[in-house]
């Protein structure tokens, strides 16, 4: 369940490699929190070639993501598990504490195997840093800037985008209103398959917890009948063993094929708000075209005015914010924004090769359920299988009874 983030194995000049593990509950009720241990293997010179180990709470994950948004504000950084209560208890804790481990597990080997990310100096913060040096540095300047850039903006990528298709000149505008319906078809594709999945999961743990119960009734039956004692409980084993398949075909489901669908909804949502940010590029170079064309209209009206000598005073004055505000350099700067922009977001979304991601999910999904199927065969968890040898038990019985 760990896939690089192109999908296909990139190669880079040096190792760079996660594993999360041992989850660790601290506190009670409101203030609880959970820290991972983050294992680190590299052979890059910035991490001087050594292993290393952390711990890490969720927050600071967070923090690891803001930075990367904020320095990277169009690369399509990975996503996160969404945040969960704690507030559960027994195997259902337990549960979702394993779930989000390896969620944080995928993400963090995404970014490790992104030719930028792997590169920036947050990433080495969060891997290496001491918890009290990581503290500190979470409260810097760095990692609150982002909230301030995008929380306004990110509310409705959509809506932004056609009020600015009316007055646009992009000569790339039709490549990424498909991008745009590309990904917006595609994450609504992908939930209700992940709404499917999550379904017939969520049957299976049910069907298994009724064969569950009727293992009990079968040995109650068993003790009430003791002529058919051994047959009544080599079904109530049976049962039992039915309902174990279906618990594990249940977590395998989740596994496999649940999980990894919601995260590549949650990837979905990442490139759409990269989309955003291209569009807050183009919107400021399209301002800037508009301040650069009204800067040529008033400078022509202030060349006019200069043969009104008792006038020369307020064009001198204008002529000095003129050049304060260099509108031809801003619209220059600000389109070679946009170039950065546009280039490096579709390389992106060629690396993410959904296509070869979804198939080895498929391929994962389907090589389980063999598997299983061939267990189950194996252990012989059908009631053909079970009763033959006891037939004639209850042929008797049922003659003494008639």
């Amino acid at each position: 369940h760990i896939f690089s983030f192109a999908g296909k194995s990139m190669a880079f000049e040096g190792e760079l490699s996660c594993i999360v593990s041992d989850p660790q509950k601290h506190g009670d009720k409101i203030g609880s929190f959970v820290t991972y241990a983050v294992n680190v293997t590299s052979t890059l010179p910035a991490y001087d070639g050594e292993e290393g180990s952390v711990r890490r709470r969720y927050s600071d994950f967070e923090w690891l993501r803001r930075g990367l948004q904020e320095n990277y504000p169009f690369v399509i950084i990975p996503p996160l598990p969404e945040k969960e209560s704690l507030n559960v208890k027994g195997r259902f804790k337990d549960a979702f504490m394993e779930r989000r481990r390896r969620a944080l597990e995928v993400f963090l080997n995404r970014v490790c195997s992104h030719a930028d990310l792997r590169e920036s100096e947050i990433l080495k913060s969060f891997l290496t840093a001491r918890t009290w040096d990581l503290e500190s540095q979470k409260g810097s300047k760095i990692s609150r800037k982002f909230d301030y850039m995008v929380r306004d903006v990110m509310k409705d990528a959509d809506s932004l985008f056609l009020k600015m298709k009316k007055n646009s000149n992009d000569k790339d505008a039709a490549k990424f209103e498909q991008l745009r319906q590309y990904v917006k078809n595609v994450e609504a594709n992908l939930s209700q398959t992940e709404d499917l999945a999550k379904g017939i999961a969520k049957k299976k743990r049910a069907l298994a917890a009724e064969y569950d119960q009727l293992g009990p009734v079968m040995n109650l039956i068993a003790q009430a009948e003791d002529q058919i004692a051994q047959p009544m409980e080599a079904v109530a084993n049976m049962f039992r063993n039915v309902g174990a398949v279906l618990e594990k075909a249940a977590s395998n489901d989740e596994l496999c094929f649940v999980e990894p669908l919601r995260e590549y909804v949650l990837l979905t949502k990442a490139v759409k708000s990269v989309l955003v940010n291209r569009d807050v590029a183009w919107q400021g170079y399209n301002i800037a075209v508009k301040d650069l064309s009204q800067a040529r209209k008033d400078l022509e009206k202030a060349t006019e005015l200069l043969h009104a000598p008792e006038k020369r005073s307020k064009v001198s004055s204008f002529f000095g914010k003129l050049k304060d505000s260099n509108p031809a350099e801003k619209k220059k700067k600000l389109e070679e924004k946009v170039e950065e922009v546009s280039l490096p977001f579709l390389h992106e979304m060629v690396s993410l090769e959904l296509p070869y991601d979804i198939k080895q999910y498929l391929l994962a999904y389907v090589c389980v359920n063999c598997s299983l199927k061939e267990q189950s065969k194996k252990k012989k968890l059908c009631v053909q299988t079970v009763l033959p040898k006891y037939l004639t038990k209850f042929d008797d019985f049922m003659s003494i009874r008639e």
